[in-house]
């Protein structure tokens, strides 16, 4: 059983040797890092080669290098996954602390469900998280109630319009990666691309624990923002943000029909080609068809923002601009 942990970094000296930590501190030893650097311009890449030199690790480390120049934390994570060999698939982020039990833990249960639905049944399995400040001080206990993200919600309708996946809490196995046709150009994330994989072909389950250090700086690409007022009214004056935003989604929907079209039932033909003309439809069609197929956020505040922004989009642009853009 190989069990490979990939990890994108990016000028993430300030962290990286805390996460590096946290995983030598892991109750699961049997593990092998693969790690793909984006162009850091810091000592990030010294920090890894100390790593995968020293005693007790020399081995366990590989270094993919010179693989597509900088590609973004979506496709930087995705070729990660394209190249890497192994049975089971967790993702890592430089700036998080991993909690001792995570691999153990995850990993015991992945193996439950497969015993339950079969090895070749593409899964997704993920965890909640405690928010943390960079100094590892608690924001809040738990990722899914600061960002109001209901796991429970991981069919296709409601993954098209919000991730509620995190990539360093998951973990996903061999029959899921054997699903990743290409490195899709408009995903907007890779735990929101593979997400949609395992939602539509395979299966995702979520374990109601927290098992990471969910760091949040000011140098980081993504992050939890926390649903409160003030934030999101901050965004609900941001049109353009809002826009872009439904747009990428868009775009990503139509990439995944695209590359796996051939493998989706009827039903999810209907959903998807729905959701991808959704602009071009009259103001009460959009409201019948949003309701219809159910197509919500986690959350008041965000469906009004999500609702507001399609009623007033009449046409999406072919998204030629962001073939390579990161969140």
């Amino acid at each position: 059983m190989e069990v490979k942990i990939l990890l994108s970094t990016y000028n993430g000296e300030r962290f990286l040797k805390e996460f590096l930590e946290s995983l030598c501190n892991q109750t699961y030893k049997d593990w092998a890092l693969v790690v793909r650097d984006d162009g850091s311009r810091d000592s990030t890449l010294k920090i890894v080669e100390e790593f995968a030199s020293s005693y007790l690790y020399r081995g366990k480390v590989s270094l993919l290098r010179d693989e597509g120049g900088t590609l973004g934390p979506c496709r930087s994570f995705l070729t990660l996954l394209q190249r890497a060999k192994g049975d089971y698939f967790f993702f890592a982020d430089q700036d998080d602390v991993w909690l001792p039990n995570k691999i153990e833990k995850l990993l015991s249960r992945m193996i439950e469900l497969e015993e339950r639905y079969g090895r070749k049944t593409p899964m997704i399995l993920h965890s909640d998280a405690v928010v943390v400040d960079q100094n590892l001080r608690e924001i809040a206990t738990s990722l899914w109630l600061y960002e109001r993200l209901d796991p429970n919600r991981k069919t296709l309708n409601y993954l098209l319009v919000q991730n509620n996946i995190t990539g360093c809490c998951m973990v996903v196995n061999r029959a899921l990666k054997t699903l990743l046709k290409e490195i899709p150009h408009r995903a907007v994330m890779h735990d929101w691309w593979l997400g949609l994989v395992a939602s539509a072909l395979g299966l995702i389950e979520y374990y109601p624990e927290r098992l990471v250090l969910y760091r949040q700086h000011s140098g980081q690409n993504t992050g939890a923002k926390g649903y409160r007022v003030s934030v999101l009214l901050r965004r609900a004056f941001d049109w353009k943000g809002l826009i872009h935003s439904l747009e990428r989604s868009l775009w990503q929907a139509r990439e995944f029909l695209r590359i796996y079209g051939p493998y989706l039932s009827n039903e999810q033909h209907k959903l998807l080609h729905t959701f991808i003309n959704l602009p071009k439809e009259s103001f009460y069609s959009k409201l019948a068809l949003v309701s219809k197929y159910r197509f919500y956020k986690s959350g008041l505040l965000k469906n009004l923002g999500f609702m507001v922004v399609l009623l007033l989009l009449k046409e999406v642009a072919d998204g030629s601009e962001c073939l390579h853009c990161s969140v």
